[in-house]
């Protein structure tokens, strides 16, 4: 069995699903969410950091 591969995602790439103003990231984005990280394709990690400022 292969190994998954690990990323780890900081709140750039979080940022970047809202970017309407930026539609290549924004949709790049959207692609790496709905087809490697929901499939887990990748071990997804983020930090506490990560997860209080995308809070406010």
């Amino acid at each position: 069995m292969a190994k998954s591969l690990k990323i780890y995602l900081d709140t750039s790439i979080i940022n970047f699903l809202y970017a309407y103003d930026a539609p290549q990231y924004q949709a790049a984005t959207i692609d790496l969410f709905d087809n490697y990280i929901k499939t887990n394709y990748y071990q997804t990690f983020i930090s506490a950091f990560v997860i209080d400022e995308n809070r406010e």
